[in-house]
């Protein structure tokens, strides 16, 4: 007895059927992808915190801020250090295969006693400052803020550093960011994450709090817990620089 051969019709009403369920189940392998991809983020970020806070009472409650003016451990010369350098290759309080979001475009440029290459690739960490500058004046965010979560952030040679103890509320205390370079010359670092962010200013690396995750964006808080902050959250803080997951700039402040 013969076998039954699938005649033409019934090939392609089979391969149609494929191509529909295909069709349904690809936004939901993508969906899945992307909350696997914000969970492991939350998770990233809740260990970066952590280890700020370890880094706090190693040095009296006090952790850096985005960048600091330190001596160089490779040839005792004053050098620029990302807090991640100090954080992940310095004290190796947490893992640098953490330091940047998981959908982020992968930057690894660190090198053994080259801080600077650490400038890229990681979390942003909230800047008060403008620059290296300190302007947490009476026009600023900070200083506004000032009176309901505490005068915490402070300046030793121009470097600015954090005071656990000076918070007021770290619960809302907002310290890491998902970010994006969204304008970069030649386009050769867009989507990049940066070391540094400022809710209503431009620093000089065209960075922008990025909705990387569904349209919101995670941050992390000086309590230890993170949060996931859409575009209203954030515009009710008074946030300007912000991306969206295309990195589009929803609100951005050009460089002058």
């Amino acid at each position: 007895m013969g076998c039954k051969r699938f005649t033409l019709i019934e090939l392609l009403v089979v391969i149609a059927i494929i191509a529909i369920l295909a069709g349904m189940l690809l936004p939901a392998l993508g969906r899945a992808r992307n909350s696997a991809m914000k969970a492991k983020c939350v998770s990233q970020l809740n260990q970066m915190q952590k280890g700020l806070i370890l880094y706090a009472d190693l040095y009296k409650g006090v952790f850096p801020g985005p960048a600091i003016h330190a001596v160089n451990l490779e040839d005792d010369n004053p050098a620029y250090m990302p807090y991640a350098y100090l954080l992940a290759g310095y004290h190796k309080l947490v893992d640098r295969k953490i330091l940047h979001c998981p959908s982020q475009i992968k930057y690894e440029p660190y090198e053994v006693g080259y801080a600077t290459g650490w400038s890229w690739g990681c979390y942003a960490m909230y800047n008060p400052l403008h620059g290296w500058a300190w302007s947490g004046g009476p026009n600023s965010l900070y200083h506004k803020q000032k009176p309901v979560r505490g005068d915490y952030a402070f300046k030793v040679n121009d470097d600015p550093f954090f005071s656990l103890g000076r918070m007021k509320q770290p619960s809302s205390t907002y310290i890491l960011a998902d970010s994006a370079e969204i304008h970069s010359p030649g386009n050769n670092r867009r989507g990049i994450a940066v070391f540094q962010f400022s809710p209503q200013h431009n620093l000089g690396e065209s960075a922008a709090v990025w909705l990387a995750h569904g349209g919101k964006a995670n941050l992390s808080f000086a309590d230890g817990h993170v949060g996931s902050w859409g575009n209203n959250e954030l515009r009710q803080e008074e946030f300007t620089q912000i991306a969206s997951e295309s990195l589009n700039a929803l609100g951005w402040e050009p460089w002058n």
